[in-house]
């Protein structure tokens, strides 16, 4: 019987991440032998092939993939068809995964109770400056992201949700939904989830399953993360006609909102109050996680936040809507 569990890592310039993922995944519970591990490599210019080469002398479950296309979503499909397994996990390069994480998942669709199932996010710095601390804050507080896989960590019940990070699935699934969109560079996994919820899909959440996540550590690659996820977004709603979440709504009303302060003193108040929480959530932050140095960062990575997903989202409202293209020809870096 086939119990193979395939993962698929899409993986660009991960040297000082990619061993620690496959060490976490190999030392997982779930029978080595019944494992392959496709690294999908998106012609890396660091070390990252050599490393995994490594790996792949060493362990026969590992494979380098050359993803010559470079987007991360299209190695992810190039891995779909080269995969054997029953089961298919899509895993992160910059991410270090529970000892149990293979034999939850797997447990959960073998029991069919989840089309999709996935645990929580730990956000870690990638790190030690001050600036990767203060941004890994932001990310794990919920005034940064909402309520979301990166906050709900306390509940020992599976949950019934939208979206989960990467994902696990019956192969047999994943050839009914299709492929992911390749016109979604990023949230690639959000647009599948739709898919999915409307063939009636079950998406379930872990929350004691808790994946460690390396953060972006300069508020540069933040600002790019978060306009790119906010425009992918709009991208979504024109092909779904649909909002994953309302709380998506709330960067771009943010940006839409600035002009009006100049008029009207009850919006210029709200801001004031905006930013007043911005404020206190990041000194509270700071002094929490022992980092005081950080707490102007903790702040900027809050506005960054939202306000990069907004200008996103509305560029990308305005490329889908008004203009009826949007970009499907980023490469996707660190």
């Amino acid at each position: 019987m086939n119990n193979i569990v395939s993962i698929i890592i899409p993986a660009y310039n991960e040297e000082g991440f990619i061993a620690r993922c496959l060490d976490s995944l190999l030392a997982n519970d779930y029978p080595l032998e019944q494992l392959e591990i496709l690294v999908l490599d998106g012609m890396s210019q660091d070390s990252t092939p050599v490393i995994v080469e490594e790996y792949s002398r060493k362990y026969n479950q590992v494979k380098l993939i050359e993803n010559e296309y470079r987007v991360q979503v299209k190695g992810l499909n190039k891995g779909l068809r080269l995969v054997q397994g029953k089961y298919i996990l899509r895993c992160d390069a910059h991410c270090e995964y529970p000892k149990n994480y293979i034999l939850e998942l797997v447990g959960f669709l073998e029991r069919n109770e989840a089309d999709n199932v996935g645990g929580a996010i730990e956000t870690l710095p990638s790190d030690n400056s001050i600036s990767a601390r203060a941004i890994a804050c932001a990310m794990n507080h919920p005034f940064g992201v909402g309520l979301s896989f990166r906050t709900r960590k306390a509940s020992d019940k599976p949950v019934v949700v939208d979206t989960i990070p990467f994902g696990a699935w019956r192969k047999e699934t994943l050839d009914k939904l299709g492929a992911f969109d390749e016109d979604f560079v990023r949230a690639q996994d959000l647009e599948l989830n739709i898919r999915l919820k409307k063939s009636g899909g079950r998406i379930v959440l872990l929350p004691w399953l808790i994946t460690k996540y390396y953060a972006r550590n300069t508020l540069r690659k933040l600002t790019r993360l978060s306009y790119q996820m906010g425009y992918a977004k709009s991208q979504i709603a024109k092909k779904h006609r649909c909002i994953g979440s309302y709380r998506q709504l709330f960067p771009p009303t943010l940006v839409l909102g600035l002009p009006v302060t100049f008029f009207s003193g009850l919006v210029a108040f709200l801001y004031g109050l905006y930013l007043l929480m911005a404020v206190v959530f990041a000194g509270i932050v700071s002094v929490r996680s022992n980092n005081i140095l950080g707490f102007p960062v903790i702040v900027l990575s809050f506005l960054i936040m939202h306000f990069s997903y907004g200008v996103g989202y509305l560029k990308g409202f305005f490329d889908n809507f008004v203009i009826g293209r949007g970009h499907t020809d980023w490469t996707v870096t660190r």
